[in-house]
């Protein structure tokens, strides 16, 4: 393989296992953590701090080794670290109930993939260092733009041929023995670099170097600058992704999408940095700033794909503008790992603002907005720079008033829409779960005083005040939904035993007779605590009530059988779908809890996903019946939500005979047919509406 040929497969391959591991560790955690969107973005900070660590080590290793001394000291730790495969994590970390938490998830990692990450991570500005030192009259850069190319080919690949057609365990070993390949191709770029000093002489004069490579080194000067760009990038892919995550699905779909959009600004930026032009995507971001106030405004009917579009494009604008500035200020090949290395600085410190810090400054997710005004901020600031010939002071004037305009109105409106929001609520909190708050509505309104729980975006069920309405079911619970339906009819004559997985504000306990035990898994403790301290029907309801906390999935998997006659599926957080609960591992679970004939009943109510679609083919696979309830209540019932159910059990006969009794039931028919959902499979694309 000729030389330059080895450095570039060497780079490339290294990029590509470096960012496909990412999701395969990330769907090996979600069960284990609760599957919210706080996991991916744990994981995330990970990998920001492991590719810091890894830049850092190939800036200290180039700066104080000899060039035989740095190929050595690499390939010896490269061998060591394939000790660590295959990258499958150990069951035993498992969290126990109140130990899910992003240091533990960084912990995990560390252990399990830390080495070999590390490694992976240096082989950019470290190869590229090498690359210089061999082909001086060359540009380095050109192989970061390949890096970067590598990193959104492994994201590209991943949703669409990794996870359909491998199981996690095949992943882990495939991606093993990339590893392995990646430590030959290492190999062989070392031994270029012991026994060839130099491909080419180095260049001078006019037409030397300087075509190729920045002009004056200004590295003190700019590290600041590359610190702030690139940390602002990194704030903007992390915010976005929760976003989407936190109100949609918590799947390496949604986690690949922004991350390749991040990466195919740094190859635009790196690859031909005359590409940038500020004018075009500075005053691009400020519109497209417009057009995320516009959906915030509309969140609540707006479709995924329009909401999706307009955010991705946010992100593409506004990334561009950081890595365009940050190519712009990139040194000469001498300073190479130094800015890389702040680069790498910059990312995980945005990592650290978005996962550590804003949990702790704030209780509602207002990081997304900030990161937004802060590249506003970056693209007003660089408005009217003069870069034509032709500008005049006053269009630049002009330029940067409107610039700077569009960003303050912005601020404005993101300020006005959280009063908004914080204005009705009662109390709020945040933690690794997401952020919930308590809200009082029409407090002047006898009829329609109520309290409510919010969780992040999207009400998670409330409670009538009057002193007439105190302890109806309101919300999607009511006695023609599939959740009060089965809870009040199953086996009326004797006392039941109720499961419940999301506790809400404890809406079904209302259904509780004596005799009867209401056993109800919660992971948030704020949710908790908020059920049972701002909203009656716990200690109201008839039945015994009993609070487990913990993730439902993991708990049920060590505790004997319950029994239940009826197990209540229904742990949203905020409007994402819990994947992990929806999946044949799952079902499984909930079956061995299930008393003879007793019955599942999955609240499946979803403004982006049809989720019908993934429990009857679950039910199908595990030859049960399914019955799909689709309540829709009486125009004069305003307290009751439209909510979709499907009820899955053994007994087909029982759910024949609710269907016949209910119109608002279905047997089917009208689901898409998909494959079921396991948890090394589960198809987002195959059932967004």
């Amino acid at each position: 393989m000729p030389v330059p040929t080895l450095f570039a497969a060497a780079v490339f391959l290294g990029a590509f296992l470096l960012f496909l591991v990412q999701p395969i560790m990330g769907r090996f955690l979600l069960p284990w953590f609760g599957g919210g969107a706080s996991v991916w973005t744990a994981c995330m900070l990970f990998f920001q701090v492991a590719l810091l660590a890894g830049y850092a080590y190939a800036h200290a290793l180039t700066s104080h080794a000899t060039t035989r001394k740095q190929a050595w000291i690499h390939l010896v730790l490269l061998a060591g670290s394939l000790v660590f495969l295959p990258i499958a994590p150990d069951a035993a970390w498992k969290p126990e109930p109140g130990q899910a938490s992003a240091m533990r998830i960084a912990l995990l990692l560390s252990l399990s993939i830390g080495p070999p990450f590390i490694l992976l991570s240096a082989t950019a500005p470290l190869i590229q260092k090498w690359f210089a030192q061999v082909f001086p009259d060359r540009s380095p850069y050109r192989l970061y733009a390949l890096s970067n190319a590598g990193s959104v080919a492994a994201l590209a690949v991943y949703p669409f041929l990794v996870e359909p057609l491998m199981t996690r365990q095949s992943q882990s070993s495939a991606w093993s023995v990339g590893m392995v390949v990646f430590a030959l191709l290492c190999g062989g770029c070392a031994m270029a670099i012991v026994t060839t000093r130099s491909h080419a002489a180095p260049a001078s004069g006019p037409s030397g170097t300087q075509s190729s490579t920045p002009g004056p080194d200004n590295s003190a000067a700019s590290a600041p600058a590359w610190l702030a760009l690139s940390a602002c990038g990194s704030v903007l892919l992390l915010v976005t992704t929760s976003e989407l995550s936190r109100d949609v699905a918590v799947m390496p779909y949604l986690w690949v999408a922004p991350l390749a959009i991040y990466l195919v600004t740094f190859i635009i930026c790196f690859d031909r940095p005359e590409r940038y032009s500020h004018a075009v995507y500075g005053n691009g971001f400020l519109l497209g700033l417009i057009a995320v106030c516009f959906a915030t405004y509309f969140r609540n009917s707006l479709g995924f794909y329009t909401r999706f579009s307009i955010q991705s494009a946010a992100l593409f604008l506004g990334c561009m503008v950081c890595h365009g500035k940050l190519a712009n200020l990139k040194p000469t090949p001498s300073r190479l790992t130094a800015y890389y290395l702040c680069i790498s600085t910059g990312g995980a410190l945005g990592g650290i603002l978005v996962s550590l810090a804003a949990p702790m400054l704030f209780d509602g997710y207002h990081e997304y907005a900030l990161g937004l005004l802060c590249c506003a901020a970056i693209c007003a600031r660089g408005a009217g720079i003069k870069s034509k010939p032709g500008d005049t002071a006053a269009g630049r004037w002009l330029s940067r008033s409107c610039s700077w305009a569009a960003a303050v109105g912005c601020a404005g409106f993101f300020l006005f829409d959280v009063w908004t929001v914080n204005r009705t609520a009662l109390a709020s909190s945040r933690n690794f779960f997401g952020s919930i708050s308590v809200h009082e509505l029409s407090a002047g309104d006898p009829e329609r005083h109520a309290r409510y729980l919010k969780h992040d975006n999207i009400i998670h069920g409330f409670q009538l005040l009057a002193p007439d309405c105190e302890g109806a079911p309101p919300g999607y619970y009511g006695p023609s939904g599939g959740g009060g339906l089965i809870v009040n009819e199953f086996r009326a004559g004797g006392p039941r035993r109720i499961g419940i997985v999301g506790l809400g504000v404890g809406t079904l306990a209302t259904y509780g007779r004596p005799d009867d035990t209401f056993r109800i898994y919660e992971i948030d403790p704020a949710v908790i605590e908020a059920a049972q301290t701002s909203f009656t029907f716990l200690r109201d309801s008839k039945a015994a009530i009993e609070t487990v906390e913990g993730d439902a999935r993991l708990v049920l998997e060590q505790e004997s059988a319950q029994a239940f006659d009826v197990l209540v599926l229904d742990a949203f957080t905020s409007d994402a779908v819990p994947v992990h609960l929806l999946t044949i591992e799952a079902m499984e679970i909930w079956r061995r809890h299930l008393a003879k004939n007793g019955v599942l009943a999955f609240h499946l109510s979803s403004q982006h996903l049809q989720l019908s679609s993934v429990v009857r083919a679950a039910a199908e696979e595990l030859g049960m019946a399914h019955l799909r309830i689709r309540d829709q209540p009486p125009p004069n019932h305003w307290e009751r939500y439209t909510s979709e159910w499907m009820l899955v059990s053994e007994d087909a006969v029982l759910l024949d005979r609710i269907g016949a009794a209910h119109p608002s039931t279905r047997r089917g028919g009208s689901e898409k047919r998909i494959r079921p959902w396991t948890d090394d499979h589960a198809s987002l694309l195959s059932v967004l509406n």
